[in-house]
């Protein structure tokens, strides 16, 4: 008797301690970027594998497109999924999920399942920005005339010393970063496809110029854009 108590007690305590999460980014073609964690054995969408613990991929199945709306519809029961709409969309609606806001993204938390339909703003509001940029510069451009070819050079020149600072790779790193923002650093490597060694060289440098920062510990360690 004390044998399968002990035997259930066994079990119990397993299923507590398995975990799944999962955030996904979405981008403004329906592409789905998966990055995550789990050490259960869970079956994810074709093109998202799971390499020692760790949850990485891309997928274009769990969204759809009517018009100008978009959905989106994902289940994996037990998960934590977190997912990052792109820039400027905007929710019409939602079955599953509960709606936060970080940085300049809408976010959208579940408990095992995720379903919403969204528009993408971007392309009208870019219109509507660069219609105001070029009526700026049609403006000044008589007060900057003959000062322009000397500040067209200095910016020339700070973009020039910028490229010259960061190599093509710690460019990759910075520009993934930008996309996913807070990840794990053992998945921006395989995203990067940069040697292991290679890469945390580049890291340190790029921490060193006070580009990015690393937190956490052990298999825990987290990159962030300062």
């Amino acid at each position: 008797m004390r044998l399968c108590f002990l035997l259930l007690g066994l079990v119990l305590l397993g299923n507590v301690s398995a975990y799944t999460f999962v955030d996904i980014y979405l981008d403004g073609g329906g592409s789905a970027l998966f990055l995550g964690g789990t050490d259960e054995n869970v079956s994810f969408p074709g093109g998202v594998v799971v390499e020692d613990g760790d949850v990485i991929g891309k997928t274009q199945v769990l969204t759809s497109k009517a018009g100008e709306v978009w959905s989106f519809s994902y289940f994996l029961d037990g998960a934590e999924i977190t997912l990052v709409l792109p820039k400027g969309a905007t929710i019409k609606s939602i079955e599953e999920g509960e709606i936060f806001v970080k940085g300049n993204k809408i976010r959208v938390y579940g408990f095992g399942e995720i379903e919403l339909t969204y528009i993408i703003g971007e392309q009208s509001s870019n219109l509507v920005l660069w219609v105001s940029v070029g009526v700026f510069v049609f403006v000044l451009f008589g007060f900057l005339f003959y000062g322009w070819g000397k500040l067209g050079k200095r910016v020339g020149g700070k973009e020039k010393l910028i490229r010259n600072v960061l190599g093509k790779r710690e460019n990759l790193i910075l520009d993934k970063l930008k996309q996913t923002g807070r990840v794990k650093s053992s998945q921006l490597k395989k995203i990067c496809d940069i040697p292991k060694a290679s890469f945390s060289r580049h890291i340190q440098e790029l921490e060193r110029k006070g580009l990015l920062k690393r937190t956490g510990e052990g298999r825990n360690k987290f990159l962030e854009l300062v």
